[in-house]
């Protein structure tokens, strides 16, 4: 034994959510971009419907929601703060996947792919998160 407590042990791996295999790829696609990547800590105290993330690229920020996959909704305080932001003129972006996010960034948008964009209001408007 090295001494350190059982929790401690950097060797053993944490098996990701299909929500945190997405954030990491995203950290990865922010670091082969050179874009700044900022993650909201979710607490008490904190903002309620704030994004998962912040990302500045090409010199505009994005708030980003990250979903586990299309189906998934935002919640009522999601919505809000979604409109809040785009009312500010800040682009609020749900994604599943950072494929998604690297075409909504660098506008590579093609007509195979525009199928699964879940950005505008109208889309998540009156959802709940029941399944």
């Amino acid at each position: 034994m090295s001494g350190l407590p059982p929790w401690g042990n950097s060797r053993r791996k944490r098996k990701l959510t299909p929500e945190g295999s997405v954030k990491s790829a995203i950290r990865d696609l922010c670091a082969a971009k050179d874009w700044l990547i900022v993650k909201v800590i979710q607490g008490i105290g904190s903002t309620q419907g704030a994004p998962d993330l912040f990302i500045g690229a090409n010199r505009k920020w994005y708030a980003v929601e990250v979903k586990r996959d299309l189906r998934a909704r935002l919640s009522p305080d999601q919505i809000v703060f979604q409109s809040n932001c785009e009312r500010l003129g800040l682009t609020y972006l749900v994604i599943c996947d950072a494929t998604q996010l690297l075409h909504r960034i660098e506008g590579t948008q093609n007509a195979n792919w525009g199928r699964g964009a879940l950005s505008t209001p109208q889309r998540w408007e009156g959802r709940s998160n029941a399944l």
